[in-house]
């Protein structure tokens, strides 16, 4: 099957992550365009240059989906699908609520899983990283010679910002990393088994290494996060800690390939241990929707939020010590009561 990848179109300043929740946000739930083009038009009064192209806009193509190219039954990747088959997804509308609630870490994490789920790009050097390589810059971090960058795998160098053909660049990397680097998010999209993997790019033999410095934006990102980790001025490694603690469990699964942990009562104490204050107090609405997210619960999340809290301790898991009133910013309390938004708990296994 061939996989077409066009350029790839990010948000266009680097550090502007806010872009994308932002235009979906002016986005109607039951909205319906096909493409950029009709996005901007019908729903964000956008203007086309004298070509028709959307010149000053380009990262509206990067939240699209997948299509069929009927006249070989291939498939071009357009973007990270939070638009697919013309209509809102559901992580985009979730993406939206997080950042008008201004959880910043929250809606953040959220844009960089769904990139993760769907560049193929930025999963191959993810992929890449999480093996302990690190991304090795000429001079510093994406300085002049930027195309220089490299990446060591399997004993041998890639420069996946380079778009020489001269050099091991990232269609080479791709080649390598294979079903890999496609995901299984794509497979599922695509609802049909896929063999003999053959990357094309959307018109020609070969992926676009066009704009391929474009995805300095997603790793901004991830430096922002802390999922990068400087060793040095030319040397960033990924931050494996903060990375998996970050990750939802299905994500880092699939990723690293290890089995999810399953167990919600040790995944509740590592969160109230990275929540809690110099008093020993975590927001009990923050810490369950952190849990309720890394579970891939599909129930409510307030509700969940409060069975999940009330069945612990009834089941004695948890023990509350203490209890206290908090700031809007903390949200929700236990029993959605005030007074329970922050909580001092002891565990009883």
């Amino acid at each position: 099957m061939k996989i077409r990848l066009g350029r790839q179109r990010f948000w266009l300043d680097p550090w502007r992550f806010e872009i994308w929740p932002e235009l979906l946000g002016q986005l109607p739930a039951d909205m319906e365009a096909v493409n950029a083009k009709e996005l901007a038009t019908k729903y964000l009064d956008l203007e086309m240059d004298e070509l028709g192209r959307l010149a000053n806009n380009e990262e509206l193509y990067g939240l699209f989906g997948v299509e069929q190219v009927k006249t070989d039954n291939s498939y071009k990747i357009r973007g990270v699908k939070f638009i697919n088959n013309g209509q809102l997804v559901q992580e985009a509308l979730d993406l939206v609520v997080a950042y008008q609630e201004a959880d910043e870490r929250e809606w953040l994490t959220l844009l960089a899983e769904q990139v993760l789920k769907y560049s193929p790009r930025m999963r191959a050097i993810t992929l890449v990283m999480l093996e302990d390589n690190p991304l090795e810059f000429e001079q510093g971090w994406f300085s002049s010679t930027y195309n220089r960058t490299s990446l060591k795998y399997q004993g041998e160098l890639f420069y996946p910002f380079n778009r020489d053909h001269e050099e091991k660049n990232l269609n080479d990397l791709l080649e390598v990393l294979g079903y890999k680097a496609l995901g299984p998010w794509w497979l599922e999209e695509i609802g049909e088994p896929v063999t003999d993997l053959e990357w094309r790019g959307s018109r020609g033999e070969n992926p676009s290494l066009s704009g391929v410095g474009k995805l300095r934006s997603p790793l901004e990102l991830f430096l922002y996060l802390e999922w990068l980790e400087k060793y040095d001025d030319q040397t960033y490694y990924l931050n494996q800690k903060q990375f998996k603690q970050d990750l939802s469990l299905d994500l880092l699964s699939e990723l690293t390939g290890a089995s999810p942990v399953k167990d919600e009562l040790e995944l509740l104490k590592g969160l109230v241990e990275e929540n809690i204050d110099f008093r020993g107090y975590f927001p009990v609405y923050q810490v369950g929707k952190k849990l309720h997210s890394k579970l891939d619960v599909e129930e409510e999340k307030d509700k969940w939020i409060e069975r999940f809290f009330k069945t612990k301790l009834a089941d004695n898991q948890i023990r509350i010590i203490e209890h206290q009133s908090g700031q809007p910013r903390h949200g929700r309390g236990l029993y959605g009561k005030r007074e329970y938004q922050l909580l001092k708990v002891e565990f009883l296994d």
